[in-house]
């Protein structure tokens, strides 16, 4: 179930938004070229995007470490599943957390978005 990825110009990019097969084909002046090989997709992390901010969370399921990237500079809380407060991070874009004493288990990104309190789950498996 292979995906057919157009776009124009001279430098493309392309962020898969599911997993699965992509290829690439390339197209010049009307000739094309044959289809690339498969790459398959899985995804590492979560990437929001919502109320004009973009979030990045990744290794998911995160083990060691946690990065947290925005477009944006946050306050953020992390909270477990009964809404206690683990880690407070202030004023950052982007950040690097330890979570190895943390369980393995499901967690809470709560960040405030210019007055909007936004939550995000995310899980840690060691």
């Amino acid at each position: 179930d292979s995906k057919d990825i157009r776009q124009t110009g001279a430098k493309q990019t392309f962020k898969p938004t599911k997993n699965g097969d992509y290829y690439v084909v390339v197209r010049i002046a009307g000739c094309q070229s044959e289809k690339s090989d498969n790459v398959n997709y899985t995804a590492t992390g979560l990437s929001y995007i919502s109320n004009d901010i973009e979030l990045l969370l990744y290794p998911i399921p995160a083990n060691n470490f946690l990065k947290i990237e925005s477009d944006k500079i946050l306050n953020f809380r992390i909270l477990d599943l009964n809404g206690r407060e683990l880690y407070v991070g202030n004023e950052v874009e982007s950040t690097t957390i330890q979570v190895s004493s943390f369980e393995s288990g499901t967690y809470i990104l709560e960040f405030n978005n210019e007055g909007v309190i936004e939550h995000r789950k995310f899980v840690i498996q060691h």
